[in-house]
């Protein structure tokens, strides 16, 4: 083995060791959310939304199951809807009632597939 071939060799073991030392966060995060926003079980992430689908339209289909405290819908770099969003109920349960209710209802033609949300940005 020439010494090139044991400094990969090392630098991999390095980087793998670190690997496992690293602390994972998602499960503090996934209960505590953002600071500026609610826990992540207070929110549902509803996709196959219209492009033309407004958050007016998006609060008032959703609110049928609770107070919603923020909803948005995810838009590219150049405005245009995404065709999906998130709406943020006061409690988990309303969440809870939002999926199991909601998931596959009818918004301007198209079934809306609402989830938990399984993920967390600092602005949506």
């Amino acid at each position: 083995m020439c010494i090139r071939d044991r400094r990969r060799s090392a630098s991999s073991f390095k980087s793998s060791q670190s690997r496992d030392k690293k602390k994972d966060y998602s499960s503090e995060r996934r209960s505590q959310g953002s600071p500026q926003e609610g826990p992540l079980e207070h929110r549902v992430f509803v996709g196959n939304l219209s492009f033309d689908t407004t958050l007016e339209d998006l609060r008032n289909h959703m609110k049928s199951v609770g107070t919603i405290v923020k909803a948005d819908i995810f838009k590219s770099s150049s405005g245009k809807s995404k065709g999906c969003g998130i709406v943020e109920y006061s409690t988990e349960e309303e969440a809870r009632k939002a999926i199991q209710e909601m998931h596959r209802t009818s918004l301007n033609g198209r079934p809306l597939n609402v989830r938990e949300v399984w993920f967390s940005k600092q602005k949506y």
